[in-house]
């Protein structure tokens, strides 16, 4: 898409802009989360750039013990697996994340690695899981006060299912996200 053209654009420019910089160095954490965070934008795109600047930022981030930069490049590591279909692998690497994360309250890499593994086990058509997880990120987004992930549980359970042909199951779901989407949008609330 297009706003996702355009955050992978801005997130290339801030890692050339770093790297040309007199003081450039591989361990700096700002250079080593703007890596997990490309890797990730490049997710469904392109596997494999996603695996080499993850594998990257993992290798820079465990040289210096950089827990959040590991939690991050796990999980880009894990949500490219998975949706390579290497679900033993993904879901190594997205628990690991998970794990990190919530040690060391990466609440935005935690939220993510609930949401990566929902929609893993989506894909492997292992529903009760999907569902326990992507119920425990909307609890959560719900306590973080985080409302883009908790638009993003809200839409995947829906279409979820809504794909599993249960629309009175969904439809709940689509109304919240919608209500977050319009409370969001709401320029009388911006003010606030």
């Amino acid at each position: 898409t297009c706003s996702q053209q355009l955050a992978i654009d801005s997130l290339l420019q801030k890692r050339q802009r770093l790297e040309l910089s007199n003081k450039f160095v591989e361990a700096d954490t700002n250079y080593i989360k703007t890596l997990y965070d490309l890797a990730r934008s490049y997710v469904y795109l392109n596997k494999d750039s996603t695996m080499a600047i993850a594998s990257k930022a993992l290798d820079f981030s465990t040289k210096i013990n950089y827990k959040k930069g590991i939690a991050g490049s796990k999980l880009a590591l894990g949500i490219a697996s998975i949706f390579e279909g290497n679900f033993d692998t993904g879901f190594k690497n997205t628990k690991e994340a998970k794990k990190i994360s919530e040690t060391i309250k990466a609440d935005n890499i935690y939220l993510s690695s609930l949401n990566a593994m929902g929609m893993g086990y989506f894909m492997k058509t292992d529903y009760p899981n999907s569902y326990l997880y992507s119920q425990l990120g909307r609890k959560k987004a719900q306590e973080l006060n985080n409302t883009d992930m908790l638009s993003r549980f809200n839409m995947n359970l829906a279409t979820s299912f809504a794909i599993l042909n249960e629309p009175e199951q969904a439809l709940p779901y689509y109304q919240e996200c919608l209500e977050l989407v319009q409370k969001n949008n709401n320029p009388s609330a911006l003010g606030q």
